[in-house]
């Protein structure tokens, strides 16, 4: 047995020995002594006070900065006279509307009004709908979010864009829900109740060209992309109970991956190199424990690993973009709060804290938000904050039933 000698024992894995951690006064079985989700001797390493979680007093934890931007050591890390904590994009001075890509990937048609109702034989082609009059002035978030409304009488798959223009993508009498954009935008995968049961579907940014996927009787949902655009991730009941599949969107291939007789769904695609050397991971909800859990699996199914370990109940879990966090719901405070935690499980911590309920977590691309759906208002709405500041924003703003799908 090799011998680890006093010196060089690091007994909580957090890259700095015990002897260190006595000089700095951190704790030596605590990886993350001041809790600002950055371990020690990452602390250490960028120059931030691992006894301190804020370290340059901007309103943003230290793990939450990461170098080249936003800065841990500069509280204003785009110049723009607004501390990073306040500021929805501290890496962008100007804080720019959606790029020329993004806003060509949204839909135009028609403008109805908005007390409007759809009439006649339905159509696949998108409408487009004016904010509400009572709309808020937001600021620039990037990006596009996906969101399901019933604002027209039945849910439909909406997108709104950092500008507040919110765009209808589907019109059809039966439920759409669930939407998830491919990798590149350029596609929505979605769930739909239009052939008489749940199915996944495929449609093109601009919401035409609608194709049904699964057409199978079973019931079909919360469609997931792979990370190369190649696969969908889905929940099925189609072998007697809810299991997680892929499916190949342009062959024919489908597969189980979990074969357990508990209910597996809501699966969520990763991107991280930290448990797989492909970069590939799913995390799902399962309650092959006796209660809902948040699980992560390689792709090909193997290597099932609880993530909560908690008698409440845990799912709709949502990778970051960089695979290092996801964020997910739990009812384990009393009510539903967005809890955040790193992709191996460790550093659960409340984002919300909000007494009313709070749930299906969506990261934004350059990861510095996350979309929720909260009732915090009396109505689902869709609401944006930042990981570690109290500020949210309503983007949605209307008096029917809002819930945030994807945001790319």
């Amino acid at each position: 047995m090799r011998r680890v000698s006093i010196g060089q024992l690091d007994s909580d894995g957090d890259g700095l020995t015990d002897q260190r951690e006595a000089e700095l006064g951190t704790n030596p079985y605590n990886p993350d002594t001041d809790g600002d989700r950055s371990w020690d001797g990452v602390d250490v390493q960028q120059g931030t006070n691992p006894l301190i979680p804020d370290t340059d007093s901007d309103g943003l934890l230290d793990g939450y900065e990461a170098p080249p931007c936003p800065v841990p050591l500069n509280p204003d890390s785009d110049g723009n006279g607004i501390i990073d904590g306040k500021d929805l994009d501290p890496c962008d001075a100007n804080n720019p509307a959606l790029t020329a890509t993004a806003i060509s990937l949204l839909p135009t048609s028609t403008t109805i009004p908005p007390t409007a109702t759809p009439t006649g034989t339905p159509t696949e082609t998108p409408i487009e709908v004016t904010p509400s009059p009572t709309s808020i002035s937001l600021p620039r978030f990037g990006g596009v979010i996906l969101f399901e409304s019933d604002r027209d009488g039945n849910p439909e798959i909406y997108a709104v864009d950092d500008a507040g223009q919110i765009k209808r993508m589907t019109d059809n009498p039966s439920a759409d829900t669930q939407a998830a954009w491919d990798p590149s935008m350029q596609r929505i995968a979605f769930t739909t109740n239009r052939d008489g049961q749940n199915e996944i579907y495929l449609m093109n940014a601009n919401g035409t060209n609608p194709i049904n996927l699964t057409n199978n009787p079973a019931d079909d949902q919360q469609p997931a992309w792979s990370v190369d655009g190649q696969w969908i991730a889905f929940s099925s009941n189609r072998d007697g109970n809810y299991e997680i599949y892929i499916l190949q969107v342009n062959g024919p291939e489908i597969i189980n991956l979990t074969n357990n007789p508990g209910n597996d769904t809501q699966p969520n695609w990763v991107r991280s190199t930290t448990f797989d050397p492909s970069g590939k991971l799913i995390i799902f909800t399962s309650d092959r424990d006796g209660n809902q859990e948040i699980y992560r699996m390689k792709t090909d199914g193997s290597e099932a690993t609880n993530l909560t370990m908690n008698p409440a109940s845990d799912q709709m879990a949502k990778g970051s973009p960089d695979g290092a966090l996801m964020a997910f719901t739990t009812n384990r405070d009393g009510n539903q709060e967005i809890y955040s935690m790193r992709i191996d499980g460790s550093n659960q911590a409340n984002l919300t804290n909000n007494p009313s309920s709070d749930f299906g977590p969506s990261w934004a691309s350059t990861q510095a938000c996350i979309a929720f759906t909260t009732e915090r208002d009396g109505n689902r709405e869709v609401y944006i904050t930042k990981p570690g500041v109290l500020e949210v924003y309503n983007i949605t703003n209307h008096p029917y039933q809002d819930q945030v799908s994807d945001w790319r």
